[in-house]
């Protein structure tokens, strides 16, 4: 799961305006997360990511960020968090899941 997630940040790392954007890498991350991501949504998330780096590579607003935390912020101050609902859902399950996972480790090594 460790390094499905890191290839996940790096698919969603804006760095080099998103060289490393991969749409096939970032649906198999999604199905770990199974009641955030129905089937229909995945679906949806298809189409949406399509348009998502369309969209981010034409837009000044993203061009020059290189980390995923700058683009969080960006999404949120452009409102585009709004417009790319799944997509912002996937980058909140990749801050979330590192935390997660050094949570149960403590959990589990006490």
């Amino acid at each position: 799961m460790t390094i499905e997630l890191l290839f996940c940040m790096e698919c969603l790392n804006p760095n080099n305006c998103f060289l490393g954007f991969n749409k096939q890498d970032l649906i198999p991350f999604t199905q770990l997360f199974p009641s955030e991501f129905s089937q229909v949504y995945l679906m949806a998330l298809g189409n949406q990511l399509g348009i998502y780096i369309s969209d981010m590579c034409s837009s000044n607003d993203f061009t020059n960020l290189k980390e995923i935390e700058s683009l969080t912020k960006k999404l949120v101050e452009t409102k585009k968090h709004v417009v790319y609902l799944l997509v912002y859902l996937l980058i909140k399950v990749t801050f979330v899941l590192p935390l997660l996972l050094r949570l149960c480790r403590e959990y589990f090594l006490q």
